[in-house]
This record gives structure tokens, sequence and C-alpha cells, in this order.
């Protein structure tokens, strides 16, 4: 039988409507409010994963490739931006008719086009390329920082790819309603107004960093995603852990003094670590036959712990081999399509030109195709000798789920494995999936996972704690600032895990008095967030836990102070101990809040509040307030233009502590004219995270309204952040309970493994609070008794 279709060119040619939706995905509308009232719409894309076909006819894949000729015809008082330059202009009756330069070779998510009445900033790289910011005309002031900073990302990038940008401009533009922080499309990048909007004297600094990664992230996309594509979307990770690792070294290298790299520990591996450790977790390279399944995977397993293994990776093959290896893999595969096998080959082939031949893939492949991690065990095994075995890292050894996702290797990992000593001595072993000796004479300490470049856990004998310990408090900067974030976070872990008593941690953290650097502070703060979360506020563990942070805390707060000064990093400490100290009921931290709070109701129209300042101030005016404080911050809300603002406002908001202003804030938060979409899972998950009277409110409002939710957002990534972050404070049997019969009675869409996530976290955290509050409660009792710390 003779094909339907002969081998050759066609042309097709047919009729087809989309409608402007306003769902965020597609061809939808966005609507803002400009100062003098007027509302005005707004047309824009979102095509990724699979909402190409929403808008036009075609074969909506990654690997099937096409060169793309845009007309937009639209009204002349607004302008049209897409992908390429326009190449020319007409007029058609009351239509203006801009048509776009021809794309290159490109998948159809990475399409986009937007008409907008926006005002714009242009700048050039020093390689001639032409970069266009647009917002709406009155934030066209708050672009400057992004301009001034993406410049200088897009140079970085083509040295650090050695592959040249390969459009003619590279634009920039702050959507008011959008469902991702930014979005990658060739030529136009889009973002969330708080992702690219900075203003200074308003924005903290914690927004200054947050601009500055989305901005590196999408611009390291324009290579790893756009010119090199996965050929499907169970390579999703080669696009988002690469994204995710490179974009360190393009803020690194426009922000220096921001110890970015360091950083990475706290902002990226935590979060994979955190997720990977339970058995309802993913390998990276996963099967997906299905849209919902395409978005569950866009979580921190696809963007953290890629990033993490790539950073593991470049760490055993030395930065000259990495880079060279990367810019052999782009150009090989340059507007096409690849898998991740192409990129093991890539680097294997660099590491022999360059004189040592590495097995990446053999190493790699227990890394992408099994879940988990392993935790490493070291044990003395007398004269000299020391055992490194290994074994899968759970939050519930004894979880007894059947995994879908079946590994060759038995849950054994090729491990990079390092350490070093009190003698100074460094060292690596390659641990093959079995166990490896090491000499070493037992005196002093031995800290594994050196720059906790590898994504492992260490696990000691006793008496190598009790060493480590001992060497934090006698002198912690002998160690660098990621080993002693990595010792805090792995001991907390482990005692989690039930690898280890509390007492390892706890006695860890007895030094943090003396530490002066943030990032073993956030470790250190990260873990207690859990344990705080999970623990009733009436239980007596709850109540000596907030007076031993405190104490902890005060040496550092006395020093900084209630007040705006010093660099990046300083202000985010002060941030990190200002939390602690409010949210334990420091009587003077609770005093400048509420007092600050009262000069900005005194003279809205000029907030005294210093930027940095403002997300605490907020939440703690409002918390230690009432109707009054709420109904006025809500109404600086709506009229804020400062994207920043809107950000701390709407997490201030959910620090009410009457329960009809909370649920009244909940409804809000599904009416369009009170919320905008894109915020509305943040308000979700604000009220049931940092509000201790809000978790099971929220919870109720969640299920009362399930089938809104679901149909706005069941087909997105965003189910996955609401289940799980709603129920991630669940330590009850009846909250069990209730949570295995709703989702046994409700589908969740993309969020349907997040169902299972969700159940096994609370369980975990229910056994959690049988085999160690009791204990915690001991230890803090007796150290504060030892620090004559009253109990009451």
């Amino acid at each position: 039988m003779k094909p339907a279709l002969m081998k050759g060119q066609y042309k097709i040619k047919m009729d087809f409507k989309a409608w402007l939706t306003d769902d965020l995905a597609g061809l939808y509308k966005s609507t803002y409010t400009r100062k003098d009232g007027k509302e005005v719409t707004i047309a824009v894309t979102q095509f990724q994963p699979t909402d190409a076909r929403r808008t036009f006819p075609c074969f909506d894949e990654p690997a099937l490739k096409a060169t793309f000729t845009i007309t937009l015809a639209h009204d002349p008082t607004y302008i049209s931006i897409s992908n390429m330059p326009i190449e020319s202009t007409e007029t058609k009756e009351e239509w203006q008719l801009d048509r776009f330069e021809v794309t290159p070779i490109m998948s159809t998510y990475l399409l986009a086009f937007v008409v907008c009445d926006y005002k714009n900033k242009t700048a050039t790289t020093k390689y001639g390329k032409r970069m266009t910011f647009y917002a709406q005309p009155d934030q066209i002031d708050q672009v400057d920082y992004a301009k001034e900073n993406a410049v200088k990302m897009l140079d970085y990038m083509e040295d650090f790819f050695n592959i040249t940008y390969p459009l003619p401009k590279a634009d920039m533009i702050a959507i008011p309603n959008f469902a991702f922080a930014g979005m990658e499309n060739w030529g136009l990048i889009m973002y969330r107004e708080t992702a690219l909007l900075y203003q200074p004297g308003a924005s903290s600094e914690s927004h200054k960093q947050r601009v500055s990664t989305v901005l590196s992230h999408e611009l390291a996309h324009q290579w790893f995603g756009n010119l090199v594509t996965m050929d499907w979307w169970s390579e999703l990770w080669l696009n988002e852990g690469f994204a995710s690792f490179v974009h360190y070294y393009g803020v690194n290298a426009t922000e220096p003094s921001w110890q970015m790299l360091d950083q990475f520990v706290i902002l990226n591996m935590e979060w994979a670590f955190s997720l990977d450790g339970l058995s309802n977790s993913h390998p990276i390279k996963v099967s997906v036959n299905h849209p919902d399944e395409i978005n569950e995977i866009f979580d921190s397993i696809s963007y953290s712990k890629g990033a993490s293994i790539i950073r593991m990776l470049q760490s055993f093959l030395g930065y000259n081999v990495f880079r060279k290896g990367l810019t052999r893999y782009l150009n090989k595969y340059r507007y096409g399509n690849a898998k991740t096998d192409d990129l093991w080959k890539a680097f294997e082939e660099e590491s022999c030109v360059q004189g040592s031949c590495r097995h990446v893939k053999q190493m790699m492949d227990t890394w992408t195709l099994q879940m988990g991690y392993p935790v490493l065990n070291i044990k003395d095994n007398g004269n000299g000798k020391f055992r490194v075995s290994q074994e899968r890292f759970l939050y519930d050894r004894n979880s007894n789920f059947t995994s879908k996702y079946q590994t060759n290797f038995n849950y054994k990992w090729v491990v990079p494995f390092t350490y070093h000593t009190d003698d100074s001595k460094r060292t690596s072993e390659l641990l093959n999936m079995t166990s490896v000796e090491i000499d070493w004479d037992g005196n002093g300490w031995l800290k594994g996972n050196v720059g906790q470049t590898g994504f492992y856990r260490v696990n000691y004998e006793h008496k190598q704690w009790d060493q480590l310990t001992s060497q934090l408090e006698n002198g912690h900067t002998v160690f660098e600032i990621t080993d002693r974030a990595g010792l805090i976070d792995d001991a907390f872990n482990l005692a989690r895990g039930g690898y280890v008593k509390y007492i390892v941690p706890l006695n860890i953290t007895k030094y943090l008095g003396m530490e002066d650097e943030y990032i073993p502070w956030a470790a250190f703060e990260n873990n207690i967030d859990y344990i705080t979360s999970i623990l009733s506020q009436s239980s007596p563990t709850y109540k000596y836990l907030k007076k031993y942070l405190q104490y902890q805390a005060r040496t550092t707060y006395t020093k900084l102070g209630f007040r705006e000064s010093g660099d990046h990093l300083e202000v985010y400490k002060r941030s990190l101990i200002l939390d602690i100290m409010c949210s334990t009921e420091e009587a003077s931290c609770l005093r400048n809040a509420s007092e600050y709070f009262n000069k900005w109701m005194k003279d809205p129209e000029n907030d005294p509040v210093p930027a940095n300042l403002r997300s605490l101030v907020y939440f703690y005016g409002i918390k230690n307030g009432g109707v009054e404080e709420w109904d006025f911050a809500f109404k600086q809300l709506k009229k804020t233009t400062v994207a920043s603002e809107r950000t701390q406002l709407l997490l201030g908001l959910a620090g009410a502590s009457e329960p009809w202003i909370l649920r009244r804030y909940l409804q809000y938060s599904i009416d369009p004219d009170k919320t905008k979409t894109q915020d509305t899972i943040s308000v979700l998950r604000n009220v049931a995270n940092y509000n201790p009277n809000g978790r099971q409110l929220t919870w109720q409002f969640i299920k009362l309204n399930w089938d809104f939710i679901l149909e706005k957002f069941g087909g997105g990534f965003n189910m996955r952040r609401l289940i799980i972050g709603v129920t991630s404070g669940f330590a009850t049997e009846f909250e069990l309970q209730d949570l295995k019969t709703f989702n046994k009675e409700n589908h969740a869409g993309s969020g349907a493994r997040a169902q299972q996530q969700a159940e096994e976290r609370v369980m975990a955290n229910i056994q959690w609070r049988k085999d160690n509050e009791e204990d915690i409660g001991n230890w803090l009792k007796d150290f504060l008794k030892a620090n004559n710390i009253p109990l009451n």
C-alpha cells in the first residue's frame, strides 16, 4: 500500500481561531491599572510546555523545530513585540500590521509575542547585541537595575559558553500576570514583574538578588534550552538543571560580593535534598506521556537536583574540562536537539582531549536514572583504616512504598567522595557503588564532602561527630563557610531520618553565637523552621526552643540592631536574626516592628520603613494589630506600582491574628478583582506556612473551593507548590487521615505525585514527633538550666 503522503514538501492552509483567555496559558490577556485609575489590557503568550497548540496549529513537541514568520495586527496605539525584530509595518484599515523577521529554527514552546502599551529602555552589549527592557509606563524607571546587569550577564554567558548569542536582540519584558518567574523565549524573555523590576529605596536586597538570579537563569537558557533543546520532556533537566547551575556563575560575575557560589548549598542543595529524601521522589530523567506528567516534573528534582549533580560533575572533571565540554556539546547540537547521553559523551571526549579520560556516563547514570541519593557512613576499622560505605538516605526508612521507577543500580551510586582532615590534607576517592577504605590515623577531625560539592550526606561515628563539634567551638573558621553550613544541614537531616540522635545537631549549634557569616546561619534556620512548623505551640519543647533561639541569636541581634545598614550579606543576616527574634516574641523586636508600622500608617504616601525591614515590619505590624492595620495594608497593596512591595505586602497580610480576617484574605485570594491569578497560590501558602492559626483554615478553604482551584491551576506546575506547601506542617493522625481521604476522593491534575509526597511527609512528621520531640525538649531544658535561663 502506498503511503497517504509521498515524501516531499507540502503547503497547508487552514482557518484557525484562538481565543484570548485569562488563564495564564497560550495566548491570554493580562491587565494592569495605571496611576490615573485606567485599566489597560495587554495580550501575552506562554507556550511552555504544551500550549502553543492553543494559539495556532502546530506540531507542538520540542524536537519538531521550525522557522516562524509572525505577523501581528493590532491597534496603532499599542506596540507589538516578538522573538525577532520587526521587518516591516503597514496600516490596513484601523489595524497596524507588524511583520517580523524569520526566526532561527526553534521549538514551538519558545515562540512568543506581546501586544501592549509599554515604554522601554535600550542598551547594547560589548558584542553589539541590542537589549530592550519593557515595562508599564508607570514602572519603566524600575528596569534600570535589570538593564545594567543583564547586559553584563549576556556578555559573560557568551564568554562562558564560548559561543556568540545567535539572535540580533534579547528583549526583556515585565508581565503583570504571569505564571512563571521567567520564561526564556528566544529573543523575548518574559518575567513576572517581581523578577525583573527593582526600585531603589523600596525594594529589598533579597528582591535584588531574586531579580539578578532570574535574569541569569533565563539568559543561560538562551544556550541551554534554546540553541540546543532537549529531545523530549523526559530530558527537561538538561534545560532546567543547567540553567539553575549556570545562573550562579552569571550572578557571581556581576555581584561577586554576594558569595553566590557558596549560597548554592542553602539555595539549591537543601531544596533538592528535601524532596529527594522521600521514597515518592522521581529520577531526574523520567518518562512522561501526558501534559500533566510534564508539569509534574517542573520541580526541585529537575531544577535543584539537576543543578547539584552538575556542580558535583564540574568538581570531579575540573573547571576547564567542564567548560570546554559544554562548548563541545553546544556546538555539535546547535539548532538541534540532544539527549542526556549526548552531553556525557561530550564531557568524556573533552576529558580525553585534556589527557585524563573519565567515564562520565558510568558515573552519572547512577544519579540521573534512579531517584534518591546516598548517605556515606564513615567507620573506624582499626589500624588506621576507615571504611566508607553507602546506603540510600530516606527520611522515613520504614517507608514501604513500591515505586513505579525501577533501578538497575539497586540504590547505589558512583560517588566522587572527597574529605579533608585537621592536618589540612585533602583527598578524593571514587566510591564505586560498594565501599572504599581510606587511610587516616583517626586523630583530630575528618570532614567528608569538601565544600559540599557532592550530592550526598556524610555520617560519622559518635567520636568523629564530637571532634567536629569541638573544632567548631574552638575555632569554627578552620572550616570553609560551605563546610560549616553542610555540617549543620547534614546533622539535622540525619537526625530527622533517625540515623543519629538529635543531640548531634543540637551540640553543633552551640557554637552559633560566635558565627558571623550568613550562610551557616541560613542552614540552621532552614532546619529549625522544619521543627517549629510541626511542633505544637503549646508544647514545652516549643517554648524551650524559642528561648534557645533567642539565646543563640542575641549577640548578633545586639550587634546588628533593628536598622538599615551594611552590605548585601549583612542585610541578609540581619533579616534572618530579626526574624528569629520576632518569631520567638522578643519584646524589643516586636515593639520596633509595630512602631515602624504605625509611622507608616500616619504617613502612607511616604513609607518610612527601610526597604530591607518591610517584610518583617508588615507581618508583625499586622500580627500585633487588628482589622484597621490589615485594611490599611491591603489598600496599599492595591495602590502600589512597585512589584517588590506587592510581594512583601502579600506576605505581611498573612500575619493577621484574627481568624475571620484570615478567612477573608483567603476568599480574596480567588477573587480576580482582589488578587491577581499569579498570586493566588502564594497567598494560600503564606497563610498556611507563616501563620499557625492559618494552616487548618487554609486547608479547609482549599477543600471547599477545590473545583475552582483544580480548574484554574490543575494543568500547571503550581498545583504541586500548593499541595506540598499547605500540608508541609501537618503532623497529627487527624490531619493525615483527612489528607488521605481527600486525596482518595479528589484528583489533582499535575499535582498527583505531590499528593503522594504530601502523605509521605505527613507520616514522617508524625513519626518524627513520636521519636524526637521529648529528646529535644530534654536537651533544651538541660541547656537552659546550665546557662541560668528561666524555663518560663
